[in-house]
Formats: structure tokens, C-alpha cells, sequence
């Protein structure tokens, strides 16, 4: 059987007024957002995409995906970084209009921000160590195999250190460029 041709109703919780508790648009959405999206998803990612945001469960989500990847609609990779088929194409083209277009672009707007930070991660590595009455952040930017910058920040207590840790995770273009320009006058 195809995965879209059931209608069940999914799980509801977690989801918002106005989410999305059926199995068949849960599915078009994510193949929606596999093929929209700025950069790549992880299914960890998608699933936090739509359960975070409240416009779908956990659980149904990740049924989905299972469903979805079983069928033929999308392919994982050994990163676990989805990619939609022709299959998952042409369901999305023949289905895309039952989704309301207010679900579609706040969850594309989480997606977006999901496969930046993935991105993020994907290019940095942020350790961070006891260092004598604190901790050492050690903060590194790579593009491929060649390393742009480290840099070994002191934190005074490990709060301040996961702070640093996120805030560097969460924008490194942005720390790399102002570092740039502060020293290339």
C-alpha cells in the first residue's frame, strides 16, 4: 500500500490549534520541506522541525518519515540527511494544495533554521575543558578539510562556557567575519 493512500488520524499531542493531525499531510509536508528547504535536513531535524514548532506530534512525524522512506518517497543517507525521489515528487505536486500555506511557510521558516544550524554544527567543533578555576572553549571553523580559524576562549564558570559553546554553534560565519574585519583594516 502507498503511504498516501491511507487517512488516519495521527497522535495530537504537543500540536498546536491549527497543526496538522492527519498522516497524509504530515507526509506531504515533509516532502515539502525536503524539497524547499536552504540547505540539507537530518530526519532528526525534520522531526524537531514540525514537533517543535507544534504543527505536528512527535511520533506521528516520525511514523511519517518511516512511511515516506519505506515507500519510496525519500532516501536517507549514512548522515541521516533526507533527500525527496521522483516517487515523493510527484505525490508533493499532486497533493501540495492540502496543506494550508500559513502551515507551509512557518514550517519552511523552522526548516531554514534547522538546516542552518545543522550546516552550523556540521563545520564547527566546540569542545570545551577544565582550565584552572574555569573552563577553555576551544572554538573551530573548517571548510572541508582546510581549518579557518580556531580559537581557544576562557570561561569562568561552565554556564558562561555553553553559552559561548551555543553562540559560537549558532552563527560561526558571523564570529568569523568579525574577527576578519576587525584585523583587516
Amino acid at each position: 500500500m502507498n503511504s498516501f493512500e491511507t487517512e488516519n488520524n495521527t497522535f495530537d499531542a504537543g500540536v498546536l490549534p491549527g497543526g496538522l493531525r492527519n498522516d497524509i499531510q504530515i507526509k506531504i509536508l515533509l516532502c515539502f520541506l525536503i524539497e524547499n528547504v536552504d540547505g540539507i535536513l537530518t530526519l532528526t531535524g525534520l522531526i524537531e522541525t514540525l514537533s517543535d514548532s507544534g504543527i505536528a506530534n512527535y511520533f506521528a512525524v516520525a511514523q511519517a518519515l518511516s512511511d515516506l522512506r519505506e515507500d519510496g518517497n525519500i532516501t536517507v543517507n549514512e548522515n541521516q540527511e533526507a533527500s525527496i525521489t521522483v516517487k515523493g515528487r510527484t505525490a508533493l505536486s499532486e497533493l501540495n494544495s492540502i496543506i494550508p500555506v500559513t502551515i507551509k511557510e512557518a514550517a519552511l521558516a523552522k526548516a531554514n533554521t534547522t538546516a542552518e544550524k545543522y550546516k552550523n554544527e556540521k563545520s564547527t567543533r566546540v569542545t570545551t575543558e577544565p582550565y584552572g578555576q574555569g573552563y577553555m572553549v576551544k572554538c573551530k571553523i573548517n571548510a572541508g578539510q582546510t581549518t579557518l580559524m580556531e580559537l581557544n576562549i576562557f570561561a569562568a564558570d561552565s554556564e558562561q562556557a555553553l553559552q559561548i559553546k551555543e553562540r559560537f554553534i549558532e552563527n560561526p560565519t558571523k564570529i568569523y567575519k568579525n574577527i576578519l574585519d576587525s584585523v583587516d583594516d
